[in-house]
């Protein structure tokens, strides 16, 4: 009996085993089974960090959010929803505006899309590139999954664009209730070559108050200077890998 068992049970330990490194490609921000994200900038002094907000944009917490960084004299990359764009285009025009980066984080931002094929993730991103060229005359060159899951079909659409992935290695957890103190504490370990994941807007069908993420934006920037790290563009962060935004903040 036993001589039988083992090999079964070993067999059953492998797909364990497999089954969990497929699950931590496909879910896992850092992860690069499916493709290699970028979750990290340079280390490489000065020290430097990146803002970056997802599911925007929104007419209230976007504008509130740039009302904030223009004052501070601080860059950001919105990775926007392309459905949102259609709904809001003048947002999307004062983030291009203000000198910030824009990036794509698909049409729908349907949670259960990770099971899709390539033909659903091909529309999702050539879609919400359509919109960001329409409104803004340029297709991003950044790309952020939604949820950060990646997948065959996320990685083949994505890289049929020409676009770079944009993980995180940092975030605030404000993509769903939190408040502005949750949100500074989670990110009070943010060091040199972080990039952190906030949220300006809410994804198509959800319900979600932004604005403990607006309250807590000025406070973050405040402490992540005060331990001598500069808020820098993305572009900055992953030297030189993709092109600079056409505006350019010195901070």
């Amino acid at each position: 009996m036993a001589i039988v068992t083992l090999p079964i049970l070993a067999a059953g330990a492998a797909v364990v085993t497999a089954g969990a490194w497929i699950a931590h490609g496909i879910f896992a921000p850092r992860a690069q089974l499916f493709g290699r994200p970028v979750y990290r900038g340079t280390t490489a002094a000065p020290p430097r960090v990146a803002l970056t907000f997802d599911d925007g944009p929104h007419p209230d917490a976007t504008d509130a959010i740039l009302a904030t960084l223009a004052r501070l004299n601080a860059p950001a990359t919105f990775f926007v929803v392309g459905a949102n764009v259609a709904r809001w285009p003048e947002v999307l025009r004062r983030i291009d505006a203000g000198g910030h980066a824009i990036g794509s984080h698909s049409y729908d931002h349907a949670y259960h899309a990770i099971i899709r094929g390539p033909r659903y993730w091909r529309q999702q991103v050539q879609r919400t590139d359509a919109i960001i060229e329409e409104v803004i005359g340029r297709k991003p060159t950044l790309f952020r999954p939604p949820m950060g899951f990646k997948s065959p079909p996320i990685v083949w659409a994505m890289r049929g664009n020409g676009e770079k992935m944009v993980t995180w290695s940092r975030r605030g957890r404000d993509g769903v209730r939190a408040s502005r103190e949750q949100i500074l504490q989670r990110l009070a370990a943010t060091k040199a070559g972080d990039i952190i994941l906030l949220h300006d807007g809410v994804a198509p069908g959800k319900h979600r108050d932004p604005t403990p993420t607006v309250e807590a934006l000025p406070a973050l920037i405040e402490s992540l200077r005060s331990k001598n790290l500069r808020i820098v563009p993305l572009a900055e962060m992953m030297e030189g890998n993709v092109a600079a935004p056409h505006h350019g903040y010195q901070v």
